[in-house]
């Protein structure tokens, strides 16, 4: 029977951080450039809603006119004329 040994000691290897802590403090800069740009540009990004709603409200206004229109300009009596001659 051999005898009994020890393993051989290694160096303990040093964990590396700070590529994790690279990224976070990125991210964290990234927020806060954002933050500090939606403060910096509020009243840009609100007028840019508020022209974009004030457009969509023209186009919805411009297509409910022409239905209306179309609604009008219908004569029963020359439909149902044309639906009997076809």
């Amino acid at each position: 029977m051999a005898p009994v040994e020890a393993p051989a000691r290694t160096p303990p290897v040093a964990i590396h951080l700070a590529p994790r802590l690279l990224t976070i403090r990125r991210k964290k800069m990234k927020k806060h450039k954002r933050r500090k740009r939606f403060d910096r540009d509020f009243f840009k990004y609100q007028k840019y809603h508020k022209e974009k709603k004030l457009r969509a409200e023209r186009e919805f206004v411009k297509r409910m006119k022409a239905h209306l229109a179309e609604l009008e300009s219908f004569k029963p009596e020359e439909y149902v004329e044309e639906t009997i001659a076809a």
